[in-house]
């Protein structure tokens, strides 16, 4: 396991790639500050270590081009690269390394986007616009084929500009819940419903300030307690939004028009 750059050196292709400090180091996942004295900027280096695409499949070790796995990272790698909105981390590269693949993305400071909830909840036209922001990322990655997965607020971050960024890490190491195989359409439509699912908890958390409390009951439930500071239109929205037996399910193209017809028909701030 790399605990810290001290602990590895580069091949020399990768010398250009000035390791500054570890900013997270698991099991299945490495990342550091890295400096690109080629392009004279920050970059951060994230290094996937062999990992499962499904708890039930044995990890192999990853090289690009060897096998399924890898195959697979390569495929969301370069689907990811392709994304254009700016809610995206972009991908600068992807490199190979002592049988670990190596993705370099840039570099963003902010704040952790649950941290910039905790200031800003309850305000209707700031969380709108966000969830909006959101919604015409995710449906680009859905169009592509791709899934965020695991979408929470501890998971993104509000960077310096004030915009929310989505982890492209998250794009690629997104773990397949129906199969090993590359050809994942059965299950695509499912997960990418639970996308939209997590973003109307999102939206939820951003108007109250906290996850809702889903142990005795849902959100579809007639007796949900709801915050009053939620119009009946968000509230039928994110019951929409997180209702995985709707059919046909919401796009998040659907809920970004949906936001933005609520945006002008309450009273601004």
């Amino acid at each position: 396991m790399l605990a810290s750059s001290a602990q590895f050196h580069l091949p020399e292709n990768l010398q250009h790639y000035r390791v500054d400090a570890c900013i997270l180091n698991t099991s299945l996942l490495s990342v550091y500050q890295v400096w690109d004295s080629k392009l004279q900027r920050a970059v951060s280096m994230h290094i996937l270590r062999q990992q499962p695409l499904h708890p039930e499949i044995p990890s192999s070790p990853i090289i690009l081009g060897s096998n399924d796995q890898d195959t697979l990272y390569l495929q969301r790698a370069r689907q990811a690269a392709a994304l254009q909105h700016a809610a995206f981390i972009r991908i600068h590269a992807l490199e190979e390394f002592d049988h670990q693949l190596i993705l370099i993305t840039e570099a963003v400071k902010g704040e952790s986007f649950a941290s910039w909830i905790q200031q800003h909840a309850g305000q209707r036209t700031i969380a709108l616009k966000q969830v909006i922001h959101l919604a015409s990322a995710i449906q680009e990655a859905h169009a592509a084929g791709l899934v965020v997965g695991d979408l929470r607020s501890a998971n993104l971050l509000m960077d310096n500009a004030g915009v929310v960024r989505v982890p492209s890490l998250s794009l690629v190491l997104h773990q397949t819940t129906n199969s090993h195989r590359l050809d994942l359409s059965d299950g695509l439509h499912d997960e990418q419903r639970h996308d939209v699912l997590a973003l109307g908890l999102l939206l939820f958390e951003m108007m109250t300030g906290q996850m809702p409390d889903l142990s005795r009951t849902s959100l579809q439930d007639a007796a949900f307690p709801w915050p009053e500071n939620l119009s009946q239109d968000l509230r039928e929205l994110i019951v929409a939004m997180t209702d995985e037996r709707r059919e046909p399910r919401l796009s998040c193209q659907q809920v970004a028009e949906r936001l933005q017809q609520i945006s002008k028909d309450i009273p601004k701030e």
